[in-house]
């Protein structure tokens, strides 16, 4: 048995030398800018700021956090000139619902941020 177990032992041995090329791998990457997960409230602040006053539920999502609601109402405020909407929000994440209510109003760089 020893005797047919090398005979077969060098043509395998071979056969298996054969099929072990090394070639170099080849790979590519796309570079994708990290950028900080925003918050619920800078979702709700954004979209508000960027809709019209007055107009029907208006649906939201953040994919960092996985929350999302609806924006029931956009309202003026008495703010002087300064641009800030008052809002009512519902605001559903992994541990249960909730309304929120709020200000929104501009800031630096064409953004809008919750001011109360």
């Amino acid at each position: 048995m020893l005797r047919v177990w090398r005979r077969l032992s060098v043509p395998c041995v071979l056969l298996l030398t054969a099929c072990s090329t090394t070639e170099p791998l080849v790979t590519a990457s796309t570079a994708q800018p990290k950028t900080a997960p925003q918050t619920d409230q800078a979702v709700i602040a954004e979209t508000v700021g960027r809709s019209e006053v007055g107009l029907q539920p208006l649906a939201w999502a953040n994919p960092s956090t996985g929350s999302a609601g609806v924006i029931q109402q956009i309202a003026p405020t008495v703010d002087g000139g300064q641009g800030c909407r008052q809002f009512l929000t519902t605001h559903q994440t992994i541990s249960g619902s909730s309304s929120l209510n709020g200000v929104a109003c501009p800031s630096e760089g064409n953004h809008c941020k919750i001011s109360r």
